[in-house]
């Protein structure tokens, strides 16, 4: 007859606490995506906007800082769009265990339930600490991309300013 083995309610708090704390890493994830392909996109906007403001229009003396803030728009918006393309693309996300036969067999074959519990909290630990990293970094690119954006937007108002109030 087979043992019945009772898992102590602690083991199913630190795994259901494990296993929250993957699902914010996830949704962190996301959501940094979501947020990269937001400031994408208003920058996009806004820089489409400055072309408006006679940029390219011939007819119009330009003072020389317009060109230099045109190159420095040009700089800020190409990093802009790399870092931002950085944090949108899909980072590789350290899932608890591996989808395969072997893997599950050997994490959970022949145990009982108390030591399933155990090696899930393990397993998941570890995908956590894994991810954090790659969160962390994910968070710093985010932050930089939302200040270049900021930086960007005043200097195109510098550079739109530059145009419409002539210099004497």
């Amino acid at each position: 007859m087979e043992e019945t083995v009772i898992v102590p309610p602690e083991f199913i708090t630190m795994f259901d606490e494990a296993q929250k704390q993957l699902n914010r890493q996830f949704d962190s994830f996301s959501g940094f995506r979501k947020y990269a392909e937001t400031i994408m996109s208003i920058s996009s906007v806004i820089v489409s906007l400055f072309a408006t403001f006679k940029v390219f229009d011939n007819t119009i003396s330009k003072p020389h800082i317009f060109y230099i803030l045109f190159v420095l728009i040009a700089i800020l918006y190409t990093i802009l769009m790399i870092l931002s393309i950085t944090v949108a693309t899909p980072a590789r996300i350290q899932s608890p265990i591996n989808a395969d036969l072997n893997n599950y067999a050997e994490a959970y074959g022949n145990q009982n339930a108390k030591q399933i519990i155990a090696n899930q909290i393990t397993i998941y630990v570890r995908a956590i600490k894994i991810n954090e990293k790659t969160l962390l970094q994910r968070n710093w690119r985010s932050n930089i991309i939302g200040y270049y954006l900021c930086v960007t937007v005043v200097i195109i108002l510098l550079a739109t300013v530059s145009l419409l109030v002539p210099l004497k």
